[in-house]
């Protein structure tokens, strides 16, 4: 009894924690990066809390108040994004999955998978769509780990345009890189304003980090994850392959409307 006593109290100090943190800031007053997988380190176990982080998809700022539902427990996110959780009981040896569901005001209600392997948490950030203004809307959400620090998200439209880094916007289906990311975790994300029904599209990832480095393995430890969201909902998630070698990761195409995932690595 006083051993199940000291875990909830000590439960209920992180949880008052999480909920009173603000930004680290640098001698230079800009915020700084908390290195989220040292925290998935430091706090995992049966008798720890379950830290995930959320961001806004489009400023990649915190996402402050927003309240997480897991299996039958509720926290709202502090001034960081950061929320914690009772750690998930019986996980799997192996691979396992616990469904979560994210709601604040402005942003898609987003129902996804918290991924485990060897009952230790895959990634603990997470980047939500706000309200797109009509279901002909389509976002496309890359989040990823500390490394590589510059992976790239490209969009294509057969016969037309090509979104990214170098060219950022389209007048044509009215395309829009939203933010570009160099330093790790990101977001990137891609917002297309309408989707020509009877284009072909493609979506890929490409390792600017490892550009020069054919045979990198990099990208596939990158925890890469592309999120689409769509139609007031997250439509579908992507991740990268967890092994094999190359620069570009070939995520998904879309044809006469519908997405088609590819998944392969070159």
């Amino acid at each position: 009894m006083g051993e199940t006593l000291e875990v909830e109290m000590m439960f209920q100090l992180l949880t008052a924690l999480a909920v009173l943190a603000s930004p680290v800031l640098s001698k230079e007053g800009a915020m700084r990066r908390v290195d989220n997988f040292a925290e998935i380190d430091a706090i995992r176990g049966d008798g720890g809390g379950l830290a995930l982080r959320f961001y806004d998809a489009i400023t990649g700022q915190p996402i402050i108040g927003g309240t997480v539902d897991l299996e039958g427990k509720s926290a709202r996110t502090g001034r960081d994004g950061r929320v914690l959780l009772p750690w998930p009981k019986n996980l799997a040896a192996g691979d396992d999955e616990r469904a979560l569901e994210f709601r604040a005001r402005g942003y898609i209600t987003t129902r996804l998978k918290v991924r485990f392997q060897a009952r230790t948490l895959f990634n603990n950030r997470f980047s939500i769509s706000p309200k797109l203004p009509t279901p002909k809307h389509l976002r496309i959400v890359l989040d990823w780990g500390r490394t590589p620090a510059d992976l790239d998200a490209h969009f294509s439209k057969l016969g037309g345009y090509h979104i990214s880094y170098r060219h950022k916007k389209s007048f044509q289906d009215l395309v829009n890189l939203d933010r570009d990311d160099t330093d790790g975790e990101g977001p990137e994300t891609i917002t297309i304003r309408r989707v020509d029904p009877e284009g072909r599209y493609s979506f890929f990832v490409h390792d600017y980090t490892h550009r020069g480095q054919p045979s990198s393995t990099a990208l596939s430890k990158s925890r890469a994850r592309v999120m689409v969201f769509g139609n007031g909902r997250l439509l579908h998630v992507f991740r990268v392959p967890s092994q094999g070698q190359g620069r570009v990761w070939e995520v998904f195409s879309v044809e006469a409307g519908e997405v088609r995932g590819q998944g392969r690595l070159r």
